[in-house]
């Protein structure tokens, strides 16, 4: 009878081993499969993370590009204006030099005297060198004549390509914009502002026919 009972205890306690290791390897697998999960999440964020680095330093590159332009063209600013500076300056030392001929240390009769011929010379030079009314009259005209023809030929650009068109001239410090509004049956309007500097000189609307964006010849 004991022999019996520590039989059938016996084989309680192997089936509770067999539960048990069971068990155990369930768990052990679940583990795994969670480790391998947590390290596919950590890779995918890696990846994410690479691609948000490279995305930044693209940026920066980027930036670093506009601000090497945007330097480039305020030094050749800074040059165009040394050198209308130096040609004004150019321009007016022949105006000045009767002036300082005539306070220089001389007698009393003879300072008169060159003072007199110095105003003079210097009355012949300004009246000389400055353009009559017509001649003002005319080189406004041709340049207004030019800045027509140019706001035409954006405008048309503008109206055939349907995007806004820009045309900067460096000389004159004038900015050409023509930006298309609305399509219409067989023609396109298109609004062209002008500025000179800083001041906007010129706002209109052109519509453009088929026929003469058609005809376009581009700058």
């Amino acid at each position: 009878m004991i022999k019996k009972v520590l039989l059938v205890v016996l084989g309680f306690g192997m089936i509770t081993a067999g539960i048990a290791g069971v068990t155990t390897l369930l768990v052990d697998r679940k583990n795994q499969a969670a480790l391998q999960q947590l390290e596919k999440i950590q890779g995918e964020a890696k990846t994410a993370a690479a691609e948000e680095q490279r995305k930044l330093e693209e940026k920066e590159q980027e930036l670093d590009r506009l601000a090497m332009k945007i330097e480039a063209e305020r030094l050749h600013l800074q040059k165009d204006r040394r050198r209308l500076e130096q040609h004004e300056r150019s321009r007016m030392a022949p105006m000045e030099k009767p002036k300082k001929t005539a306070t220089g240390p001389k007698t009393a009769a003879r300072k008169g005297y060159v003072q007199g011929k110095a105003d003079e010379v210097r009355k012949k030079t300004v009246l000389s060198s400055r353009p009559s009314p017509t001649t003002q009259a005319s080189r406004l005209t041709v340049h207004e004549e030019d800045v027509r023809r140019i706001s035409q030929q954006v405008g048309l650009e503008a109206a055939r390509s349907f995007v806004p068109v820009k045309y900067y001239n460096r000389n004159t410090r004038e900015l050409v914009l023509a930006e298309p509004l609305k399509r219409g049956p067989g023609s396109v309007l298109v609004r062209v502002r002008v500025w000179r500097g800083e001041r906007l000189a010129q706002d209109t609307l052109i519509n453009f026919s088929q026929a003469s964006r058609g005809d376009l010849r581009r700058i």
